[in-house]
Parts: structure tokens; C-alpha cells; sequence
């Protein structure tokens, strides 16, 4: 099942961001400053999904656990 055809409410997200710029002349490299210093913070990103979404996401994460626990299994078999 194709998971782009799905639509996933996000809800409203926001950021933190500082941002410091100094300028490049004797005091900043007597003081070995940075010229440029940006923090960020990204809070946390909450998304809806319906019932049948989350189905189609465990489906997905179960075919791919089987498929890496078969190809660890063929892998640590003998060569013929």
C-alpha cells in the first residue's frame, strides 16, 4: 500500500532561533569571538493520523522486520 496518498494532520510546530553576528576588527580577534554563533530550537511535531494509517504503517514496519529477519537467515546459511 502506498503510504503518499495518505493525508496526516500537523499540528501547529514552532522554533526558537538566536542568532549573533559580530563584526571582524581587532576585538573580536583579540578575543577570538566567532564571528557568527546561531542557536536553534525545534519543538517537538505532533501528527494525527486515522486508525487505517496507523494500520498501513504497522503493515509496513512488519514486512520490513520480516524481510530483514529472512535476510539475515539466507545470509548465515552455507554455500552449497
Amino acid at each position: 500500500e502506498r503510504l503518499d496518498y495518505h493525508q496526516y494532520i500537523v499540528f501547529p510546530a514552532g522554533l526558537n532561533a538566536h542568532i549573533t553576528a559580530n563584526k571582524n576588527n581587532e576585538a573580536t580577534k583579540v578575543q577570538k569571538a566567532p564571528l557568527r554563533d546561531a542557536d536553534v530550537v525545534v519543538y517537538s511535531l505532533d501528527v494525527a493520523i486515522d486508525s487505517e494509517q496507523l494500520r498501513s504503517v504497522n503493515a509496513l514496519l512488519s514486512y520490513v522486520r520480516n524481510f530483514a529477519l529472512k535476510d539475515t537467515l539466507m545470509l548465515s546459511r552455507p554455500a552449497i
